[in-house]
């Protein structure tokens, strides 16, 4: 299928899109979302959540699904809770964390595989562009960047907690050879990116001197032209949401392309639109990739 088609099934889907898919009662939020390798549907984690008086949180309904553009064809993949769903490059496996585990969703055979059993946080699963390798973020020591066959297999950590620079992340390169994370360096957050092995390390955007808050960074996406990055963040002050920023790979021209929140960004496969959990509504949103005509998917407000 043609790069024109697909713009042309994305645009037709979201203009003619009732931009609310209706779910149960309750404060609603979605987030976690990428596109298919056509532009036509989405995979995303939706929760429903109540907030007690004493300010407990108790999650009603929760579970990954996939979802055509237009609203239809709403299907459950994994009940629970779940996040930062990716859509492999041959559109065949979905991978996502349920916060302690990760999981292999098969397309074709409606199959589920849980791939780690250790009960750790775990997060921001990434297939490589090759769809044999994912690589994730584990929260404790040795944790770091860790990498592991598709199947599970040959689960190890590239740059862990003990190198001096913990990361989350990551995103692959198309080369399958390096991939983006944040590390932190001395107490300040850096993107960076580095090869498979954790060697030949590239520091591209210093946060120290930007007002954000040192761990509040996370939704590293790469564009398809390499050239551009996107991740959301935090800034120091009062009434501050997370926002989501636009950087390109030489760390230059920085700019901030939501301002009543936004979180978890993914650029389409073709690069010209982004999607993200919107702040503003609770739901999943598109816009271009310099902020602009903004469009709801699913919206609660």
């Amino acid at each position: 299928m043609s790069k024109n088609y697909c713009d042309i099934i994305l645009l037709f889907c979201i203009t003619i899109a009732n931009c609310s898919q209706k779910f149960k009662r309750g404060y609603y939020h979605d987030d976690g979302a990428c596109f298919s390798l056509y532009c036509n549907y989405i995979a995303f984690h939706h929760a429903q959540v109540y907030y007690q008086e004493s300010g407990a949180v108790d999650t009603l309904v929760s579970g990954v699904y996939i979802m055509k553009l237009d609203g239809t064809e709403l299907k459950l993949v994994y009940e629970g809770l779940g996040d930062n769903v990716d859509w492999s490059s041959d559109g065949k496996m979905l991978v996502f964390d349920t916060y302690t585990e990760l999981w292999l969703y098969i397309i074709e055979k409606d199959s589920l595989i849980q791939l780690t059993y250790d009960g750790e946080i775990k997060h921001s699963a990434r297939f490589s562009p090759d769809c044999k390798k994912i690589a994730y973020y584990r929260a404790f020591v040795p944790g770091g960047i860790c990498i592991m066959n598709v199947d599970g297999t040959d689960d190890h950590s590239i740059i862990n907690n003990n190198d001096g620079y913990p990361a989350c992340g990551p995103d692959w390169f198309k080369s399958g050879d390096k991939f983006l994370f944040f590390g932190w360096f001395n107490d300040e957050t850096i993107l960076c990116y580095a090869d498979t092995t954790g060697k030949n390390l590239v520091k591209i955007l210093p946060t120290k001197d930007m007002e954000f808050h040192n761990d509040k960074f996370g939704g590293l996406s790469l564009s398809p032209d390499e050239k551009e990055i996107l991740f959301y963040a935090l800034k120091k002050g009062k009434n501050q949401n997370y926002e989501i920023w636009r950087v390109n790979i030489n760390g230059t021209d920085l700019k901030q392309l939501t301002h009543l929140g936004g979180q978890f960004p993914r650029w389409s496969p073709d690069g010209k639109w982004i999607i993200f959990s919107d702040g503003s509504t609770g739901g999943l949103s598109l816009m271009k990739s310099d902020g602009s005509d903004r469009r709801k998917i699913t919206s609660y407000e």
